[in-house]
């Protein structure tokens, strides 16, 4: 569930609960790693616990939720990405982990503007999935489903619009050999509150030509460096 304010910053509440039947599902689920980029986002943990199959339930402590910075990969780590780690206790088969997160974006990436992705199937069958997002009556939300029809509603009340997309047993998502990366053949929906690419075209390119300008200095260095290279 997500509110949007009119200059485009917005508060999501996400709540997901998954059952963990195998072993692998063991490995798969011991920890929960939410990716946020501090610079824009704040990302709280409102409840995290496991359901085990004698009906005890064990809330996680503290001490166990993690907020620590992205590890590198390859060559690249990028500065304020950070990950926020669950790790579950006496997880076993035929328990549930539930989480409730509530992330804060309190700087639009794009001044003024909402945008959001979501993906309606994942290599686990999908008993519901269900996305709400609000927006002042004043904010148009265009969106775009992909690779299959995803299910939407829309209400307006006391000055708010609530768009809603929601499935229920979406089967399990099973890659092949050879097959484009999953994100661009599982169900999915972009919406954003941005009219048309030239808007974006243009934003992008403003915050990007400072950097694309040279100076007498990087020019000796890049001669520096190249010296006698082929």
């Amino acid at each position: 569930m997500v509110q949007v304010e009119p200059d485009g910053k917005s508060t999501a509440l996400q709540h997901y609960r998954i059952a963990v039947l195998t072993d692998r599902a063991i490995r798969q689920y011991a920890q929960d790693v939410t990716v946020y980029n501090l610079g824009y986002d704040t990302v709280e943990v409102v409840a995290a616990r496991v359901h085990l199959p004698d009906g005890r339930i064990v809330e996680v402590d503290s001490s166990v939720i993690k907020d620590v910075p992205m590890p590198a990969f390859g060559k690249f780590f990028l500065h304020n990405v950070r990950e926020k780690i669950i790790t579950f206790p006496e997880l076993q088969k035929g328990s549930e982990i539930e989480v409730v997160l509530r992330q804060r974006t309190r700087e639009a990436p794009m001044d003024g503007q909402f945008d959001h992705s979501d993906y309606f199937q994942s290599g686990d069958p999908i008993l519901t999935k269900q996305v709400e997002i609000s927006v002042p009556e004043s904010m148009e939300l265009h969106w775009k489903a992909f690779s299959g029809e995803v299910p939407h509603s829309t209400s307006t009340q006391n000055g708010i619009t609530t768009h809603i997309w929601s499935a229920a047993n979406i089967p399990q998502f099973v890659p092949e050999p050879g097959m484009p990366p999953a994100p661009e053949v599982i169900p999915r929906f972009h919406a954003t509150t941005v009219d048309d690419w030239q808007t974006w075209s243009r934003w992008y390119y403003q915050i990007s030509e400072s950097t694309l300008v040279t100076n007498d200095e990087i020019r000796a260095m890049v001669k520096e460096l190249t010296a006698g290279k082929q």
